[in-house]
């Protein structure tokens, strides 16, 4: 299991796709947990000093955490979520 992070536009996902690439190349079958899955939607989402989304602020998260689908896949169970996209 690996993690990567920082802020927004600093390539974390181009390094998650290309890592994936590699490590089915060496027969290994990734999968990953993106942050951007579990944000709030709409009037849910903490606004800036800018009155702007921040989806940097860990209030973004909405109520449904990625720790509790970590834990189902370790333990060999599925799960679903919505897939987010920018």
């Amino acid at each position: 299991m690996g993690a990567d992070r920082g802020p927004s536009s600093s390539g974390k996902t181009t390094f998650s796709k290309r890592l994936a690439v590699q490590l089915l190349a060496c027969g290994i079958s990734p999968f990953a947990l993106a942050k951007d899955n579990y944000l709030s939607t709409g009037i849910l989402t903490p606004l800036d000093e800018d009155g702007k989304p921040d989806f940097e602020a860990i209030s973004a998260l909405g109520s449904r955490a990625p720790d509790s689908d970590l834990k189902r896949l370790i333990d060999g169970e599925g799960c679903s979520f919505r897939i987010t996209t920018f």
